[in-house]
């Protein structure tokens, strides 16, 4: 199975530029990760039974939070696709080199 863009391109046309989703999206599960393993060493670190149990189960309840979002951060990394055509007879697609370029051309679309 190929990409979606690859199936929708007309004739003449071609792919300028192409990207998924940011890896930002892991943030959230990169946290809680960090927050599941400080909690599981903070729970080797006391010695009283209440404060293990605690930290122990604090920390599960973290990482199976942390692994969900993981996964969600995965599947729309993997499902995300972000593409320009350039159709070769369309010239406003067409990259200036200079700034003054771009205005120039901007007028002139």
């Amino acid at each position: 199975m190929g990409r979606y863009i690859d199936d929708i391109l007309q004739p003449g046309e071609k792919v300028l530029y192409s990207t998924n989703a940011h890896w930002i999206f892991y943030l959230p599960a990169i946290a809680a990760w960090i927050v599941a393993i400080f909690l599981f060493f903070l729970s080797r670190q006391t010695t009283t039974e209440g404060i293990v149990l605690l930290c122990l189960s604090a920390s599960a309840v973290v990482a199976i939070v942390a692994l969900y979002w993981t996964a969600k951060a995965w599947f729309h990394r993997w499902t995300t696709e972000t593409d320009v055509p350039l159709d070769h007879r369309d010239r406003r697609h067409q990259h200036a080199r200079r700034p003054q370029d771009r205005l120039h051309q901007a007028a002139h679309v």
